[in-house]
């Protein structure tokens, strides 16, 4: 484990930094390939953590969009790409739902002149759409940890997280089988999440890198 510990991060001014990295990200939504990487790098920043490094033929051990040679069932080959990989810590997958739209008693939300349609991105957040993106998720990471090269070897952690909302850690199983088991969730706008919850979920992420 890296960086800063806030499980143990009790000041005043370490609740107030996890506070303004939730507020800053709990409005967040349907927006996941424009978010996930300043995200996931502001979050390496509040938790002293290196960033992942620039792509390169080299040099691709810990690195955004992972390429990973994918072995089709007829024998073709194509190229998939994890969102966040780290050798031999994990295979992060994001996705970015939205929240349920809330009512609104101003007289204007009621014109429909220039409305266009509402982008819920991988589904609201808590309805049977979203999980099911989350799910999917959680299978595409699966994925790419089973196709990494073999001197690779399976990272311990896989994460699946919807940006700016939750992060689902999981672990690997100890029989090796490729299985990934549930650990914890943190749901970082829910306000019962933070910031207390908020740090746990840190934590893990922290623990994995």
């Amino acid at each position: 484990m890296s960086g800063i510990d806030l499980m143990s991060a009790e000041s005043p001014e370490s609740t107030e930094t996890i506070e303004t990295f939730i507020s800053r990200w709990e409005t967040a939504e349907a927006a996941e390939r424009a978010n996930y990487q300043m995200f996931l790098t502001e979050l390496c920043d509040l938790l002293e953590l290196a960033h992942p490094d620039p792509t390169s033929s080299s040099n691709n051990t810990y690195t955004f969009e992972k390429a990973i040679a994918y072995q089709k069932p007829d024998g073709n080959s194509t190229t998939v790409y994890a969102d966040l990989y780290k050798k031999g810590h994990f295979v992060l997958e994001t996705k970015q739902g939205a929240h349920a739209k809330k009512d609104n008693p101003d007289q204007l939300s009621l014109l429909d002149v220039g409305s266009r349609p509402r982008k819920t991105g991988h589904g609201v957040r808590g309805t049977r759409q979203w999980d099911i993106a989350l799910e999917k998720a959680y299978n595409q990471a699966r994925g790419y940890i089973r196709f990494l090269p073999a001197e690779e070897g399976r990272p311990p952690f896989l994460m699946v997280c919807d940006v700016g909302y939750e992060i689902a850690p999981k672990i690997g199983d100890p029989l090796c089988l490729g299985y990934y088991l549930d650990s914890f969730d943190l749901l970082m706008s829910n306000p019962m999440a933070a910031p207390a919850g908020a740090a746990i979920g840190f934590a893990v992420f922290s623990w994995a890198h």
